[in-house]
């Protein structure tokens, strides 16, 4: 049986996470679930979404999405993620989904309400579409609070296991 790492999507088996931000620049929108209750500890590797804005040519948009825990307007920022983009020309301008990974897969524990939210540099209601949140699940869980990364003692396919100090 093998015990490494899955990876998933939340939400998973649906579209992703359409969310709005305020008229006022620089103003966050409420909180929006993504998911509403984790089922096991899972690591987030990184967030996914499609901006829907054809800036002015030449001109920089910056965006910052916020992923929170807890319950609607109580949640806490866990991780902040800045984007920006100078429009060069809006011909044969198309929309792209863009991926951020984190530098290092944020713990989650069971039985936590995930949110996100976005704030942006355009004093317009902007709409940002497909926000999915990739994660690791373990089945065999990690010691978030070891002296360690996050691989470490997970055994792999064909009986080969790495352990600390170990070799594959």
């Amino acid at each position: 049986m093998s015990t490494t790492l899955k990876t998933f999507a939340l939400p998973s088996n649906f579209n992703g996470l359409s969310i709005s931000t305020p008229i006022a620049a620089w103003t966050y929108g409420g909180w929006s679930v993504i998911c509403p209750n984790t089922t096991n500890d899972i690591y987030i590797q990184d967030i996914a979404f499609q901006v829907t804005y054809v800036g002015a040519t030449d001109t920089t948009f910056e965006a910052l999405f916020e992923i929170g825990k807890g319950w609607d307007n109580n949640s806490t920022t866990i991780a902040q993620v800045p984007y920006s983009f100078k429009n060069d020309t809006a011909v044969g301008y198309y929309l792209d989904t863009y991926v951020f990974n984190f530098p290092e897969p944020i713990y989650i524990p069971m039985g936590t309400r995930l949110n996100v939210r976005a704030t942006d540099s355009v004093a317009a209601v902007l709409t940002y579409n497909g926000i999915k949140l990739r994660y690791q699940a373990v089945n065999i869980l990690i010691d978030k609070d070891a002296d360690t990364n996050n691989y470490q003692r997970i055994q792999v396919g064909n009986g080969m296991s790495s352990s600390i100090g170990g070799v594959i």
